[in-house]
């Protein structure tokens, strides 16, 4: 492999010994799990403050989240997070590459950011930095060997795992991680960028990523999100006693937040426009979804018939909020401003800073700042005001409409 060299320079200061940390999660919800690395994180980065780049209403894995951006974001902000910056929905419902790219992105643009410390199975970060270099800087041999196996049919995670692991055998467990191939992404993100930023790694405990077992205190956001379904009384033991009254408080809407209650206007778009130039929607899969829709109506039984071995679930779930959101191709850009959903009165001096050096327009104001934004950022931040709309009607909250502009940003 070749080598790169990473900086380990940081490039601002609030005072000569005050460093922040940023931190890209989705908190959905937020668990005893993500307290451990934010803890963690301010322990090993000897940080000030911690900011957290959080998705929307909708997450990576192509799903409404279990809870709403700003409900979520009092939960990390009580629970040490300083300071919580959207990451646009384009973004966020999207593959582990454009995720934490854009998450990067959104830290670099700050203009106040030291370290980014992410949780990976393998905290091994000279491993993980080796396989990010070779990403950046692929072999022909690499190459020939992705072609080879998507041309089997194989997903295009699979193809790229096996092309891999056919060069480097010896790294085979280090792909077969989720939170090992986000690290990878954000150390290949880091690079691109050729940002001054400084990776620190924390090793993931305890729950594995999908596991559904709550015995632990700290369980995977899957397990949590099913045992939730099963009642609020399950979940207790697994995360900070400050989200619970958070979470009661929003229960029966949680209830509701299935896909399927989205069908009606997946069908209507179907029957309507052209989904051709939706992001992430190749003819193939558009084939295939416009012939098994004609035949189920919930978006669950469409999903189960489409999928085959070249589309992951997850690759579909992302398309098929796509399409609900008329998230097209030219949609998916690196962000275009720096959204504020909140932060904590006891840390305004980080906010302020953002306001100082940020190297994007900030959005605090929604009324008042998308007038400020070029026409670019100002119609990806109406696509965000949109999807959000979409995202309450899983709750049937018709009274909701334009709910962004009457929502000021959470201060604890």
């Amino acid at each position: 492999m070749k080598s790169i060299s990473y900086s380990n320079k940081n490039y601002y200061r609030l005072g000569e010994n005050v460093k922040i940390t940023g931190i890209v999660a989705e908190y959905n919800p937020f668990h005893n799990g993500h307290l451990y690395h934010v803890e963690k994180a301010r322990e090993v980065t000897d940080c000030k403050y911690i900011v957290a780049v959080m998705s929307g209403n909708f997450v990576q894995r192509g799903y409404p989240a279990a809870f709403d951006k700003f409900k979520r974001a009092e939960m990390a902000l009580k629970n040490g997070v300083d300071l919580v910056i959207e990451l646009p929905v384009m973004l966020a419902n999207s593959s582990a590459e454009y995720f934490s790219h854009a998450s990067v992105f959104l830290l670099e643009s700050m203009g106040i950011v030291d370290n980014i410390c992410f949780g990976a199975e393998n905290a091994d970060i000279e491993k993980l930095k080796k396989i990010a270099d070779f990403f950046i800087n692929e072999s022909v041999e690499f190459k020939n060997n992705l072609k080879e196996n998507l041309g089997k049919g194989m997903s295009y995670p699979l193809a790229r795992k096996e092309a891999f692991i056919r060069e480097f055998p010896e790294m085979a467990e280090v792909l077969n991680m989720p939170n090992n191939i986000l690290a990878i992404e954000y150390l290949k993100a880091l690079k691109k960028l050729n940002s001054k930023i400084e990776p620190v790694v924390i090793k993931r405990v305890v729950a594995p990523y999908h596991s559904i077992d709550l015995d632990n205190k700290i369980a995977s956001a899957t397990a949590v999100r099913a045992g939730l379904m099963k009642g609020l009384e399950n979940i207790e033991n697994n995360i900070p006693g400050n989200i619970y009254e958070i979470i009661k408080s929003d229960y029966e809407n949680f209830r509701q937040k299935n896909i399927d209650n989205l069908s009606f206007l997946l069908h209507y778009i179907l029957r309507t426009k052209d989904i051709k130039d939706v992001f992430d929607i190749n003819d193939d899969l558009k084939n295939r979804i416009l012939k098994i829709s004609d035949k189920h109506f919930k978006i669950t039984d469409i999903l189960k018939e489409v999928k085959c071995k070249n589309y992951t679930m997850t690759r579909l779930n992302r398309a098929i909020i796509s399409i609900i959101l008329d998230i097209k191709k030219e949609h998916v850009t690196m962000p275009q401003y720096i959204r504020v959903l909140g932060f904590k009165k006891s840390s305004s001096e980080i906010f302020k800073e953002l306001e100082k050096n940020a190297k994007l327009p900030l959005v605090i104001n929604l009324a008042k700042d998308i007038e400020k934004l070029e026409n670019r950022a100002k119609l990806a931040l109406e696509k965000e005001i949109k999807s959000t709309d979409i995202y309450n009607l899983l709750t049937r909250n018709f009274e909701e409409k334009n709910y962004e502009y009457r929502k000021p940003i959470v201060i604890v």
